[in-house]
């Protein structure tokens, strides 16, 4: 009887860890979320840009080049460092979910 109580107590551990993996894979998401929409915002501040110097694809004679190369350069980094996110977020979801199917799998009685 002992064994049995012993295995029904690790595998009730295993379903919290798993389920709080869940609630992590969750708020990951979300993070990926928010990053996507930090994106989008760049992408509009880029089109505005764009838009705003369509009519000769070249520079608006009262911008300042320099300046606009640094807003340029602020929003590629911006851009670049939500995509790097995005990625880790997405590798820290695909191992908790491994890490549940794993337990899924390996605690059955």
């Amino acid at each position: 009887m002992s064994s049995f109580l012993d295995k029904a107590k690790a595998l009730g551990g295993k379903a919290v860890e798993a389920t709080a993996d869940a609630v992590e894979i969750g708020t990951l998401k979300a993070k990926i979320a928010a990053r996507k929409g930090d994106i989008e915002k760049q992408y509009e501040a880029l089109g505005e840009i764009i838009y705003e110097n369509r009519s000769t694809l070249e520079l608006n004679p009262e911008e300042d080049p320099e300046a606009l190369k640094a807003e340029l350069s602020e929003i590629r980094e911006a851009m670049a460092g939500a995509f790097s996110e995005i990625s880790r977020l997405d590798a820290e979801i695909a191992q908790l979910e491994q890490d549940i199917e794993t337990a899924k799998t390996t605690n059955r009685f």
